[in-house]
């Protein structure tokens, strides 16, 4: 990804709205878009929007439909991406810290990304997320859908969960002595089948 530094008035160039961009993301709440809104009308759109190289909307979409439905000037910002994949992911990893999106939501969008996702692991190009978009996933019947692409151990859909498991986890997350104790003393106390006092034949000479 790169900021290529070109910038278009709405005046010269048009955007290219495209679905899969527009509906990556919840779309906002009534007070939300209410609160955009009244800051585009009393402020103007002092944001740009970003476009990626071929003018499609990235990231912008809600102030561009009020500044359409106002007739409001609006800034366009193009940004150089690799690929479609490269651009959700930073549009995801702009709105994310914004929009308050929980883990469910965050399910939800990477569900959305597994078809590029699968794209680029069959072409061999996974690449490292960034580190805020690295954490989140979803799983399915022992799978884990991960947005940290560079987890693979191959280039296919998906991985097992095992593959994937963080070897430094945080302290927080281990057992402590008591529990330990308690888990060894109850799988000690537990029933056991009869050792068996029949001594093996020895083998014919």
């Amino acid at each position: 990804m790169r900021n290529t530094g070109t910038m278009y008035r709405s005046t010269e160039k048009t955007p290219t709205v495209l679905p899969e961009f527009r509906d990556l993301l919840p779309p906002l709440s009534q007070e939300q878009q209410e609160a955009l809104e009244k800051d585009i009308l009393q402020n103007g759109c002092y944001a740009p929007l970003i476009v990626d190289q071929e003018l499609r909307v990235v990231d912008g979409h809600n102030r561009l439909s009020i500044c359409q439905g106002h007739e409001i000037p609006y800034t366009m910002l193009v940004f150089e991406f690799e690929d479609t994949l490269e651009a959700k992911q930073w549009a995801l990893d702009t709105q994310k810290g914004r929009r308050n999106l929980d883990n469910w939501e965050l399910g939800k969008i990477a569900l959305k990304l597994k078809p590029d996702l699968e794209a680029r692991a069959k072409a061999g190009r996974l690449l490292p997320s960034s580190v805020r978009f690295q954490t989140w996933g979803t799983a399915s019947n022992g799978w884990c859908l991960t947005a940290k692409t560079s987890a693979y151990p191959s280039q296919d859909e998906g991985c097992t969960l095992s593959a994937i498991l963080i070897e430094d986890a945080p302290e927080k997350y281990y057992l402590s002595q008591a529990q330990i104790e308690k888990l060894l003393f109850k799988s000690s106390a537990a029933p056991r089948a009869p050792e068996s006092t029949t001594q093996p034949e020895s083998p014919a000479p």
